[in-house]
């Protein structure tokens, strides 16, 4: 869910920045361009639909990155906290994919087909891949899930 609008005077306004400053009875600046040291309105609660007055305060946007890597909120999580590998029923893979050309019995017996000695590109031909494709398969670069 994003950030609440609504139209106050004749602009319109982010809902969370209009509670701040009508609970708190200031004008906050209005700028076009956000940078490090802009004034914003924090989030306690990290709802950015939440209005309450009690859970906004005033920072910058240095303040709001810091608070957001402190809270572990940031999308840096990497190897094993990945959400793919944390939940991989998520994400879609393979012939689940609207433009996949194979579907994962293709793959299991593309891969018997190279076991057997058969030529890469023989293979590829048949599927109408490129040979490096059955290259990745092989190599499990690519349709690592099957």
């Amino acid at each position: 869910m994003g950030y609440g609008r609504i139209k106050w005077g004749r602009r319109h306004e982010r809902a969370h920045r209009l509670a701040y400053q009508l609970h708190h009875g200031i004008e906050l600046p209005q700028e076009r361009r956000v940078t490090k040291s802009s004034v914003v309105v924090l989030h306690t609660c990290d709802n950015r639909a939440c209005c309450n007055p009690a859970h906004l305060w005033l920072g910058t946007l240095l303040d709001n990155n810091l608070d957001c890597a402190l809270k572990g909120r940031g999308n840096n999580a990497r190897g094993d906290k990945h959400g793919a590998n944390t939940h991989p029923e998520r994400v879609k893979r393979g012939s689940s994919l609207g433009h996949a050309k194979l579907t994962e019995y293709d793959v299991l017996v593309i891969r018997d087909r190279l076991k057997a000695g058969e030529r890469h590109i023989d293979i590829a031909l048949s599927y109408g891949l490129r040979r490096q494709t059955v290259s990745d398969i092989n190599e499990r670069r690519t349709w690592k899930h099957v």
